[in-house]
């Protein structure tokens, strides 16, 4: 594992700016996020359709939930590359991808688990106190463990270029940029779920020729919402990575 790099100061470090690469590269630049996404996209999709196919309503079943998993992360790992390296023909190897996976799985299980705890307790039945307390946990564990992935998210985008850092390297060096990174990534949520949410509620009551099943319409939407929100989010990860070690991020080329 590479020496980390010794922590920027705060002031130098532009949430703004790796905000507006994250949106940039996605919404301005679509020709290198579509060449990147669309064959993680339609796997994605035809898991989703077989689980939903399979009697699983709009909920994905366990094992499709960990392939979509999987997809996920290697698109993030791939689009992650592309923006901070370039690099449109990457390949990765068993052991790379096993170290990015493990980092992808270590940052949503600090997200998930107040999530899963807070859940747990307001479908428990065990009164309004308890369900008092899970929604709680729900919201504001979720929140603190937001802000504690985020500390660590320089994880993912140096183990995509093969630089990996620790976690403990990476919690120091994003010291002093963490409470704004987090609003960050709020923001995403507010400026691509929301919107796209909304649309895919209209999409999905809407009668179409072309997808006439409500639950086909779901999953496409849904999918297309879940996609654009990881490109966003890893382009923001990458731009804050590279400003965090100290050169700026290019935006991606299209493939030629």
């Amino acid at each position: 594992m590479p020496p980390a790099p010794a922590p920027v100061p705060p002031s130098t470090v532009r949430i703004r700016d790796a905000l507006s690469f994250g949106l940039r590269t996605v919404f301005f630049r679509p020709g290198a996020f579509v060449d990147s996404a669309w064959p993680f996209f339609l796997l994605s999709l035809v898991n989703s359709l077989a689980s939903i196919s399979a009697d699983e309503g709009f909920e994905l079943g366990p094992v499709a939930f960990v392939v979509d998993y999987l997809l996920s992360s290697l698109f993030i790992l791939y689009w992650s590359r592309r923006l901070l390296l370039e690099d449109s023909r990457f390949r990765p190897g068993i052991a790379h991808f096993g170290a990015f996976f493990l980092r992808m799985m270590a940052l949503g299980a600090i997200v998930a688990l107040p999530l899963l705890l807070g859940m747990t307790l307001i479908l428990s039945e065990g009164g309004a106190g308890t369900t008092a307390l899970g929604g709680l946990i729900v919201v504001i564990g979720t929140a603190l463990a937001t802000y504690v992935a985020i500390g660590f998210l320089p994880v993912l985008p140096s183990a995509a270029i093969g630089q990996p850092l620790s976690f403990g390297d990476a919690w120091r060096l994003t010291a002093g940029c963490r409470v704004r990174a987090w609003l960050g990534t709020i923001l995403i949520g507010t400026v691509v779920v929301l919107p796209g949410n909304l649309l895919s509620m209209i999409v999905v009551s809407s009668p179409s020729a072309l997808m006439p099943d409500p639950a086909t319409r779901h999953v496409v939407s849904f999918t297309v919402v879940a996609y654009l929100q990881l490109a966003v989010q890893a382009g923001f990860a990458a731009g804050l990575y590279r400003q965090l070690v100290g050169r700026d991020a290019p935006p991606p080329k299209a493939a030629g």
